[in-house]
C-alpha cells in the first residue's frame, strides 16, 4: 500500500525504488477508492517533533532540522512555515485564499494543469489532493480549512534514494489537526 501511496506523489524512476511501509493502519475507502492514510509516528522513518501551524494543523518533522526564517516578501505570499536541514531538504506551507476551488476534485482538476501525479487522497481524516512537481523536484499536498483557505505543503528535493523520498512522505502524511481543533 505504501508503494500504491508513493506513485501518487513520485514519477517512475522514484518508483522503482524499494520502500518500506511505515504505518499503522492503510486502507482505501471502497466508496470512492481514495487512498486512506493514518500516520504512526512510532514508525516514522526518523524521530521527529510535532509542529503546529495556523488553522490548528500540525506535521511531525525530523528533530534534527530547523525552522527556517520567513521575510517579509514571503510572508506577504502566503509562506507560513518553512523548516530544513543541512543537506538542503526542507518542507514549506502556504496558505492562500481561493475563490475558484471548493472541493477537492476542483482543486485536483487545477493542479492538474501544472502537476503530474495529482490524486485525493485522505491523509488521517484531512481530505487532501496529492501532486508531483517534477522541475521542482518536490512532493505535496493541497487541502482547505472550513474558511476557504487552501494550504499547500512541498517537501523535497526528493530523489531515487529512498530515504529522502520517506522524509518527505512521512512529513507529508503526518498532517493533522490539534488535538484541541479535533475535539471542536
Amino acid at each position: 500500500m505504501r508503494k500504491k501511496l508513493l506513485a501518487l506523489f513520485v514519477t517512475g524512476a522514484i518508483l522503482a525504488a524499494n520502500t518500506t511501509v511505515f504505518f499503522a493502519e492503510e486502507a482505501a475507502t471502497e466508496a470512492e477508492s481514495i487512498t486512506a492514510v493514518v500516520f504512526d509516528e512510532t514508525n516514522a522513518s526518523f524521530e521527529g517533533t510535532w509542529v503546529p501551524f495556523e488553522a490548528g494543523f500540525q506535521l511531525y518533522i525530523p528533530s534534527d532540522w530547523s525552522m527556517l526564517e520567513i521575510s517579509e516578501e514571503n510572508a506577504a505570499q502566503g509562506l507560513m512555515f518553512q523548516a530544513g536541514n543541512e543537506d538542503g531538504q526542507n518542507i514549506a506551507v502556504t496558505a492562500t485564499e481561493v475563490t475558484d476551488a471548493e472541493t477537492l476534485e476542483e482543486i485536483q482538476a487545477q493542479l492538474a494543469t501544472v502537476y503530474t501525479s495529482v490524486e485525493i487522497a485522505d491523509f488521517n481524516d484531512i481530505g487532501v489532493v496529492t501532486y508531483v512537481s517534477e522541475e521542482d523536484g518536490v512532493i505535496g499536498i493541497a487541502f482547505m480549512d472550513t474558511d476557504g483557505i487552501m494550504y499547500t505543503a512541498n517537501a523535497g528535493p526528493v530523489s531515487e534514494d529512498t530515504e529522502s523520498q520517506n522524509i518527505a512522505y512521512d512529513m507529508l502524511t503526518s498532517l493533522s489537526l490539534l488535538e484541541e481543533t479535533a475535539e471542536n
